[in-house]
């Protein structure tokens, strides 16, 4: 009796610590039941509309209905869907007389020669993109339109008359033309997502026209000056 008098103590300790009851069983051992929780009051749980919008399908919860659900909730706006490159074209060669110190040299003659011998800077070049990426540009033109480069020149000229001269050198150019075309499309914005998609039968237009250059080689010259 003192025994189970004793066991009965030490089960009321333990249910004030840990506010668990412990109940004697038949056989005298002590067994733990959960404490009835208190009442508390759940988050809401955040749920697409979408899922329950009323698309006239009777509530069946598919892919369809989502999609139709999210159309209802959708904006269209205008937008370019894609742009690209057509009608490259050589259209020839041009050349460039920088007025820079190091693409020139001047002298008096007769009885003397001018030398150019220096190292320049030299980059290709591209005209309007329209907002097309000079990445897709310079594949499409066949080199890399931002490239820059540092050359050397050699050039001579001999002056055989009393007059001041100046030898200059010049950058020559191969000229390509293009055409930049956009599709029309339309920006589909739901919640905070959104993409620009092609128009329906969309035709794309000509938005408009540019030059790309490539350098390819030196040209010099000599002018009374």
């Amino acid at each position: 009796m003192k025994i189970r008098t004793a066991l009965l103590g030490l089960a009321l300790t333990a249910t004030l610590l840990t506010g668990t009851a412990i109940t004697a069983g038949s056989s005298g051992h002590g067994q733990t039941a959960a404490a009835a929780p208190e009442d508390t009051e759940l988050a809401p749980r955040t749920v697409d509309p979408r899922l329950f919008a009323d698309t006239g399908d009777g509530g069946r919860n598919t892919d369809a209905t989502v999609r139709q659900a999210a159309d209802k909730k959708t904006s269209r706006l205008p937008c370019i869907a894609k742009r690209e490159v057509r009608n490259v074209r050589y259209k020839g060669t041009r050349t460039e007389w920088p007025s820079a110190a190091e693409w020139r040299v001047s002298g008096w003659g007769p009885h003397q020669t001018l030398r150019l011998d220096r190292k320049v800077s030299v980059a290709n070049k591209a005209g309007a993109t329209f907002g097309l990426s000079v990445e897709i540009l310079s594949a499409s033109v066949g080199f890399d339109v931002t490239r820059t480069q540092e050359v050397g020149i050699s050039a001579s000229a001999e002056l055989t008359q009393k007059a001041h001269y100046q030898l200059q050198a010049g950058a020559v150019y191969k000229v390509y033309s293009y055409e930049i075309y956009y599709t029309p499309g339309e920006w589909l914005v739901s919640g905070m997502w959104g993409s620009c998609i092609p128009k329906d039968n969309a035709k794309p237009y000509r938005a408009g026209s540019g030059t790309a250059s490539k350098f390819w080689t030196f040209d010099h010259k000599t002018v009374k000056v």
